[in-house]
Formats: C-alpha cells, sequence, structure tokens
C-alpha cells in the first residue's frame, strides 16, 4: 500500500510493505520496481516506506552492508535503497537479533527516535517510530524534513 498526501506545506509518500520469507526473489524485486515507477518524479516529496521486510543477511548499522551469505532478495533491496537514495533507520533487533522491520526514507531529519518494544502478539517487536513532523497536521509545527540527495553506501 502506498498513500500519497500533502499536508504541512510537505508533500509525502507514505508505503506499507510485507515480504513474506517464502516470496521469491523475483517477485520480491518486482515489487520494488513497482514502489520505484510510483515514486519516480516524486523526489520533492518526503518518502517514508515501511514494514516486514524478512531480510536477516543485511547489516544495517552504517554503512549499509551484505553478509557473505546474502541472498537475491536482501541484494535487491540493497539496490533499491541505493537507487533511491533511500537510508534505514531501524536500529535495533526486532525478531531475535534481528532488524527484519524497516523503516526506509529520504529524509535525514524525519526520523527523530526509534524503539522496539516485545509484544505477546507477534514473534517480532512492535516498533515506535517518533517523527519530527506529523504528516497528518494540518498546520506546520516544525520545519519540513530535509530531503537526502546522497547517498553513502557500502557492499
Amino acid at each position: 500500500a502506498v498513500v500519497s498526501t500533502q499536508s504541512t506545506g510537505t508533500k509525502w509518500v507514505i508505503g506499507v510493505m510485507y515480504r513474506a520469507p517464502s516470496a521469491t526473489a523475483k517477485s520480491f524485486k518486482a515489487c520494488l520496481d513497482t514502489v520505484d515507477k510510483y515514486t519516480l518524479g516524486l523526489e520533492d516529496h518526503v518518502m517514508c516506506i515501511m514494514g516486514d521486510f524478512n531480510t536477516p543477511g543485511i547489516e544495517w548499522d552504517p554503512p549499509m552492508t551484505k553478509a557473505p551469505t546474502a541472498t537475491q532478495t536482501e541484494e535487491a533491496l540493497l539496490q533499491f535503497t541505493e537507487r533511491t537514495l533511500l537510508s534505514q533507520y531501524v536500529d535495533v533487533p526486532t525478531r531475535g537479533r534481528n532488524i527484519l522491520d524497516l523503516l526506509f526514507s529520504n529524509s535525514e531529519t524525519l526520523v527523530a527516535q526509534v524503539s522496539a518494544k516485545s509484544t505477546e502478539l507477534s514473534d517480532h517487536k512492535i516498533v515506535e517510530v517518533l517523527l519530527s513532523q506529523d504528516p497528518c497536521l494540518a498546520g506546520r509545527t516544525s520545519a519540513p524534513p530535509q530531503i537526502s540527495r546522497k547517498k553513502i553506501f557500502a557492499h
């Protein structure tokens, strides 16, 4: 699901994704390509894409690197983030020792804080994200998020 909205004078694209652990690399790449095509030409929008990506073979500590055992799916996700200039902001484990639930944005100032809390409802933790700006407010309460035009990436 992708929602596009404009409030507070800032244009937003908010997307939610789920990749089942059994999904093929081909189907996941097709999904990423669809998001890529949808967001083409929307570089002036604040992008926020989040969800359960089930990609344990990526080390998200900067610089992002793939594990030696990284799958084609994980490689596709890394290529997508490099191509779209999106950075990943969840820096705490969300299932066991892995960071599987992710939040990507092209704004360096959007994410103020990230935490994860255990729940009885899932084997994943609930990820709570505090944003620097509320995309639903009618009036601007803070400076708009700054959109990143560069990416530092390591394979």
